[in-house]
């Protein structure tokens, strides 16, 4: 075995320790406070790297002196297991032959005191001294403990975006499916009003389809009910776009020019007030079909199937309402307006 400095010959004081490594360096100085800063990590977690690093690279890519690995285990030790002197009672007897058992107590002696945090550094150190790869090794797990968290950060961001969106969703969903629930209520309550109305006249009509069949009564009065709100939502809808249309634009200010000159031209203080059309179903169908069919007159017009009928309604010059009543069995009446006034008109259908 070949050392630079006998063993038998050092100080019991880890403080004078004079071991020097083989590379000249005292023990006192390998003992300095290693700088955490250096490794950008905790030193126990440096010490853990060093550690795994020494036993699997000792032999292999890296040789160390007896000398130097006397130390490295010495600082092991003491890390391990503390003082020597204060864990001996827990070690088993040495044998007569074991000189290297005997060198590496004898080192670890040498420590005395020493915590285990000064024993980590002096580890790191010693270590980092002899084998500067170790520094590289640092680094790149350095490296990789950065990327492994850049990837934690950037699951944990995906799975917090995939979760807002998933409640977005769900929300969504849930508005979405109150709407139509709000829907089916307010089409049951106007097919409920609806069917009020119109089911003697439906039923009567039924009856006289399928005199005697129950079933197929029930079935048409249905069928009936059914066009009847399909066609009534229909007329509702175009009243409400109607409705939506008639907001000032220039199409509209253009007619407005136009009635007001034409008017200007019989008489310079008159004006026109033009009233948004409307329709209504009136409930009392059948009376009214009743008080038609009894009526005679230039006020009543009865027209075929397949007719065509022009209607021509003199107008007052201050009347501002034209009343049009119709009635019909299967609604398939079509109905054309020809408002005229002087030299303009225009043309509304429903």
């Amino acid at each position: 075995m070949a050392t630079d400095t006998d063993s038998s010959k050092l100080p019991e004081s880890f403080s004078n320790l004079s071991i020097n490594t083989q590379n000249g360096e005292s023990l006192a100085e390998i003992n300095k406070p290693i700088d955490s800063t250096k490794y950008g990590l905790p030193i126990k977690e440096v010490y853990r790297l060093a550690y795994n690093f020494y036993k699997e690279k000792e032999g292999k890519a890296v040789h160390f002196s007896y000398e130097d690995k006397l130390q490295l285990v010495a600082f092991a030790q003491q890390v391990l297991h503390g003082p020597l002197s204060e864990a001996i009672h827990k070690l088993p007897t040495l044998g007569t032959l074991d000189v290297v058992g005997k060198d590496r107590r004898d080192a670890w002696q040498k420590l005395g005191q020493l915590p285990s945090e000064e024993a980590r550094a002096g580890f790191v150190d010693l270590l980092s001294r002899l084998c500067p790869l170790f520094v590289a090794y640092v680094e790149a797990h350095r490296t990789e403990m950065r990327e492994k968290e850049k990837r934690l950060k950037q699951e944990e961001e995906k799975r917090l975006l995939e979760q807002q969106e998933s409640i977005k969703k769900d929300q969504e969903q849930k508005l979405m499916q109150e709407q139509l629930d709000r829907e089916e209520v307010i089409k049951r309550q106007i097919q409920q009003a609806l069917n009020q109305q119109t089911y003697d006249q439906f039923r009567k009509y039924a009856d006289q389809q399928y005199p005697g069949d129950p079933e197929k009564q029930g079935a048409l009065i249905r069928q009936l009910q059914e066009q009847h709100y399909i066609q009534y939502m229909q007329q509702l809808h175009a009243a409400q776009r109607e409705i939506k249309s008639i907001e000032p634009s220039e199409k509209w200010d253009k007619v407005q020019s136009k009635i007001a000159t034409d008017e200007n031209a019989n008489s310079e203080n008159e004006e026109v007030a033009l009233m948004a059309p409307s329709m209504w179903t009136r409930p009392d169908m059948e009376v009214f079909k009743h008080a038609v069919s009894q009526a005679d007159g230039e006020g009543v017009v009865r027209v075929g199937h397949g007719e065509t009928v022009t209607v021509r309604v003199p107008t007052h010059p201050h009347g501002t309402r034209l009343f049009w009543e119709f009635a019909t069995d299967h609604f398939d009446i079509g109905t054309v307006f020809f408002l005229e006034f002087n030299r303009f008109s225009w043309q509304m259908k429903y």
